[in-house]
């Protein structure tokens, strides 16, 4: 492998140097790698999308076939990290970012726009359940639900009464504002628009969302297996959506709010073919912050993600060490220094000492 990690030759971060392996910077360049190194070696993923009945679809998919760019030689792609696609009914101005925008070398055209998590699997909502009933955490950014409802609105095919029955629905929001009350008795409307949305477009869905899992054993920072240590999830925009259609609607929690936001920018897109983001978020908070748009439990995600794949996941370990990446670089990670790992990892030194032998092993430590 000559260059740090497989499969990015090109982009704007210079992978040979230390200041490029922060946190954030690994958790998005590890999991688009791994889909690289999947795609090269015959494995598949998992992609999950909706039905025409808007009921979750998880299927194996060959990386190519949903990223047709896996398709071109190394070489000939650039991998740009928390950058702009260029491609859009966003304004402008309010500089829509990706997590990774993946482009052709020579031409800069863009050819995917990724968000990306790297998630732990189980989650604490869900170590204690049997195997196939686990899952894993998602926090959604505002700027994913504007990426959704500019790609769907982008294949909008709906007409006549059923337009005019959504853009009735998103009126009635605008007309609402704040008003927590307003808006919670508009929920079931707001839904029904969202889910017609949705299942207008269902046949083009776009990926969207690729998530990488590695799988511990509950809350213990210890994996379950070398052998099935990693997989790769792609989430669809509709199916990513769909996740805030599964919330109560008795309350105006952070999930009906990106209902909310998508339907109104939608709205913009279809009417105004512009989306202005910033005068629907920050317009339509409900007195919650805007740091995220929602965030979904493993609960949640495991009707989802439940498959063969989740369960044991296809990757062995070694594939980071050897393939991914080497031993070399991975040195170059610096995980938070977190009071709670430091007692964790040193627990078993002080069980059951006594002071003098405490004095002692604090000594050969020293």
């Amino acid at each position: 492998m000559s260059q740090p990690v497989y499969g990015i030759v090109n982009s704007n971060r210079d992978l040979t140097k230390e200041s490029s392996w922060g946190k954030n910077q690994f958790n998005n360049f590890m999991p688009v790698a791994l889909l690289s190194w999947m795609n090269d070696n015959d494995y598949t993923i998992g992609e999950i999308s909706l039905t025409d009945e808007l009921t979750p679809k998880n299927t194996s998919r060959v990386p190519s076939e949903v990223f047709p760019y896996l398709s071109q030689e190394h070489k000939n792609l650039r991998y740009d990290f928390e950058a702009e696609a260029g491609t859009s009914l966003v304004d402008p101005s309010y500089h829509l970012r990706h997590d990774c925008v993946v482009k052709n070398f020579t031409t800069q055209e863009s050819l995917a726009a990724l968000e990306i998590k790297l998630t732990t699997f189980p989650d604490f909502s869900t170590q204690n359940l049997p195997r196939e009933q686990m899952g894993s955490e998602l926090v959604v950014r505002p700027d994913t639900i504007v990426g959704i409802a500019d790609s769907v609105a982008a294949r909008n095919t709906l007409a006549d009464e059923a337009l005019e029955a959504v853009q009735k629905v998103a009126a009635s929001v605008r007309e609402a504002g704040n008003d927590a009350a307003a808006q919670t008795n508009l929920l079931p409307s707001v839904h029904t628009a969202v889910s017609a949305i949705l299942r207008n477009a269902h046949e083009q869905q776009k990926p969207t969302l690729l998530q990488a899992i590695w799988n511990t054993m509950g809350e213990q920072n210890e994996t379950d297996g070398v052998k099935n240590f990693t997989d790769i999830f792609v989430w669809t925009d509709s199916a990513l959506l769909h996740l805030c259609l599964d919330a109560k609607l008795t309350s105006l929690t952070r999930s009906q709010r990106s209902l909310v936001w998508f339907l109104l920018m939608w709205d913009d897109a279809v009417q105004n073919k512009l989306i202005t983001p910033d005068s629907v978020i920050n317009t339509f908070t409900f007195s919650t912050k805007n740091d995220k748009a929602f965030s979904v439990g493993g609960k949640t995600t495991n009707r989802y993600l439940r498959s063969e794949r989740l369960v044991a996941p296809s990757v062995p370990e070694r594939v980071l060490y050897n393939d991914i990446t080497d031993v070399e670089h991975i040195r170059y990670l610096k995980p938070e220094r977190r009071l709670d790992a430091w007692l964790d990892s040193r627990a078993d030194l002080f069980v059951l000492l006594d002071d003098d032998e405490e004095d002692e092993v604090l000594g050969e430590l020293e």
